[in-house]
């Protein structure tokens, strides 16, 4: 069944699992710490399993004009000047 993971939830795992886990069980680093590879490997594998479903996407006009046919509104600027109405900046 297709699903669209959230990367950031894979990105946070591998990331504690790398600083949580030291890379070797030994001082004299010799011996590789096996269980913080598996643990590596399952987040990718999951990732993996992911990547390898096709996904079909029907384009939904209905939703393209609701998003205005995905045009900016406004421009950079603009947004900017918004925002310091918004939150103005104290210097």
């Amino acid at each position: 069944m297709p699903c669209i993971p959230y990367l950031g939830m894979f990105l946070q795992d591998l990331t504690f699992i790398h600083l949580g886990n030291p890379g070797y069980v030994d001082d004299a680093k010799k011996h590789v710490n096996f269980n913080k590879r598996w643990r590596q490997f399952t987040v990718l594998e999951k990732i993996r399993k992911c990547q390898q479903t096709e996904y079909t996407f029907h384009r939904d006009e209905v939703i393209i004009r609701m998003f205005n046919g995905f045009r900016p509104y406004l421009g950079e600027e603009q947004l900017y000047q918004r925002s310091l109405k918004i939150k103005p900046r104290d210097f």
